[in-house]
């Protein structure tokens, strides 16, 4: 049986370097927080007005404020990914 200094481990890359995949972990679900936190904040939300039958109703402009809150996510969630992928890479 080789010495133990040798001998490989039992959980690989995993067992040298648990601490820095949590915290990786950690700071990658602290991202996702701050983005979560971030987007209702620089996104326009639109708006709509609901009729006595229950109907809602939106003007262009509105619709348009729908396009543009999908985009500021997707955008927020691009930047957070691209981050915590160099972070990782890293």
């Amino acid at each position: 049986m080789p010495p133990a200094s040798t001998r490989p481990s039992r959980w690989g890359v995993l067992g040298r370097n648990w601490w820095r995949i949590a915290v990786l972990l950690a700071a990658s679900g602290l991202v996702g927080l701050l983005a979560a936190l971030i987007w209702p904040r620089v996104t326009a939300l639109p708006g709509y007005t609901v009729g006595d039958d229950g109907s809602a109703v939106t003007s262009e402009y509105g619709l348009t404020q729908f396009i543009a809150a999908d985009a500021s996510f997707a955008l927020i969630g691009v930047l957070a990914g691209i981050g915590i992928g160099v972070a990782w890479w890293w």
